[in-house]
């Protein structure tokens, strides 16, 4: 006997087949769609916690730069924008990448730090030395005995305070360019 769907409603309607035994294979094939869709329903509210994790972040630290996105009615993700098997990979990807530039973020503010120090070290080296300088030039005899060193009393006192205030002008020339450094390293690092 030919088979077809005419024969298949005459066996119905006989009794010789029931209505289970035509639909069991079509259950089987609602079943797996229904564990795929389970499946990529829970990667979809992942997704979305995680998004709406990062948005809420971005939105605290930028309040100014919410942009209104314009939903069309009717209008569909891309297929590949809700399977699992793609989107998966991506946001491993993402997160591989914000671990990366979270550690170079911790890496150069070490650094900036370990910077801020050394130039703090200089400057009050640099600092030190300009006191002993000015010191030395106090205490060296000057030719009317009193407060007056700053007066050069005979060419060779002259060459040292000429060399000296050059040396005090270097010491604080570099003062100033180590703490504008400083400055701009900070504004960088606060970027």
């Amino acid at each position: 006997m030919l088979g077809g769907p005419q024969s298949d409603r005459t066996r119905l309607f006989e009794g010789s087949v029931g209505r289970d035994d035509i639909l069991a294979p079509e259950r089987g094939g609602f079943e797996g769609e229904t564990t795929r869709l389970r499946r990529e329903n829970g990667i979809l509210k992942d997704q979305l916690q995680r998004a709406l994790k990062e948005l809420k972040a971005y939105q605290v630290k930028y309040p100014s730069a919410y942009v209104s996105i314009q939903h069309k009615e009717g209008e569909e993700l891309p297929p590949w924008a809700s399977s699992p098997d793609i989107m998966a990979p991506l946001f491993e990807a993402y997160d591989t990448r914000v671990k990366e530039l979270e550690g170079i973020v911790h890496h150069q503010s070490e650094q900036l730090k370990t910077l801020n120090a050394n130039i703090q070290n200089i400057i009050a080296e640099n600092e030190e030395l300009r006191e002993s300088q000015l010191q030395h030039l106090r205490n060296q005899p000057s030719a009317s005995g009193n407060d007056a060193f700053l007066a050069p009393s005979g060419p060779v006192h002259a060459e040292v305070l000429a060399e000296m205030n050059e040396r005090i002008d270097i010491l604080m020339a570099e003062n100033s360019l180590m703490t504008e450094q400083k400055v701009s390293f900070h504004k960088k690092m606060l970027q």
